[in-house]
């Protein structure tokens, strides 16, 4: 049977699925046997009844490893630092921030580390004046609680790292605040002032639409 698939806008000017309320639900499951015989499960994002789709309409799919675990702050730096999915060029027509988060999902749950698909709604910026969704990954960390982590290589962004950790909360600014190994990007003063933080942020988070492990 073929899904209904409802399109937006993403940041940076990809497209996606509008929603309000989100069904975090996975599709039908598949076991998939790797060389090393660990069984990895792979499930569709379901939004809203909807079936998620990245940039070129391939279904979003992650692939859990059930013998995956929740990391220490230490070892999700060491796995961001080595991992590859913020080189990947932003593509409006192929690779958007619904297919980064899919990557570093899937790239996450293969070293063993547990990972979570997340998706929020952003309010009107002055980037996007009537709002956007976006994609982004989150962690649940032994030690410093859950940590939400952006990969999203933006537009003709000319430095090599674009992993960013940031605070995610509801009526409070998505700002991408550089955290990780690397030159350039988005390192701003953590004391900005409320002026300086609109003109830095996405948008104020309106929802948090999901977080699907």
């Amino acid at each position: 049977m073929r899904s209904t698939i409802k399109r937006g806008k993403t940041a940076f000017g990809g497209t996606l699925k509008k929603s309000l309320t989100v069904l975090a639900v996975l599709a039908t499951t598949i076991v998939v046997m790797t060389t090393s015989s660990c069984a990895y499960i792979e499930g569709y994002v379901y939004v809203d009844g909807h079936v998620l789709v990245g940039a070129d309409g391939h279904r979003i799919t992650l692939r859990n490893n059930p013998d995956a675990e929740n990391p220490s702050w230490n070892e999700l730096k060491a796995f961001v630092a080595e991992d590859r999915t913020d080189e990947h060029p932003y593509r409006y027509l192929s690779f958007i921030c619904y297919d980064f988060a899919e990557m570093l999902h899937n790239n996450a749950e293969e070293a063993g580390m547990r990972s979570a698909y997340v998706m929020v709604r952003l309010g009107p910026s002055v980037y996007y004046p009537t709002g956007v969704n976006h994609a982004l990954n989150a962690f649940e960390t032994t030690d410093r609680g859950l940590v939400y982590i952006d990969s999203t290589r933006p537009p003709y962004y000319r430095f090599r790292n674009a992993d960013t950790v940031l605070e995610v909360e509801v009526g409070k600014q998505y700002v991408r605040w550089r955290r990780f190994p690397g030159t350039g990007g988005w390192n701003y003063p953590m004391r900005a002032t409320p002026q300086e933080l609109a003109l830095l942020s996405l948008g104020v988070v309106e929802e948090i639409e999901t977080i699907q492990w």
